[in-house]
């Protein structure tokens, strides 16, 4: 049985954005769209811009760049050589420390 995994992303998916999906198998939903308050939809995981609810409720993964999500990592584990290969260098920094102020 495959694993259901929401992947929010901010306002409608693009083109490539539902590629993506389809071939990793993941949902998309927009994060714009939910509201504190409203029905948790159940999952296994979640992935992207991700609203704190779901968040605190379920596992988040980590994406190795901001337009694929990721199968299999979760928060918090850095894949440092991916993003500097992809030319990311503040994503070498542990996720839970990228965009907080210095």
């Amino acid at each position: 049985m495959s694993k259901k995994i929401l992947w929010f992303i901010a306002g409608p998916a693009t083109k490539e954005q539902r590629e993506i999906a389809a071939k990793e198998r993941v949902i998309i939903r927009d994060s714009l769209a939910y509201w504190p308050g409203d029905a948790i939809e159940l999952c296994d995981a979640v992935v992207g811009e991700v609203p704190a609810a779901y968040a605190e409720r379920f596992e988040v993964l980590e994406t190795e760049n901001d337009a694929k999500p990721a199968r299999g990592k979760k928060k918090g584990s850095a894949n440092e050589a991916a993003d500097q290969a992809a030319g990311n260098d503040a994503a070498a920094e542990p996720a839970d420390a990228v965009g907080k102020g210095a």
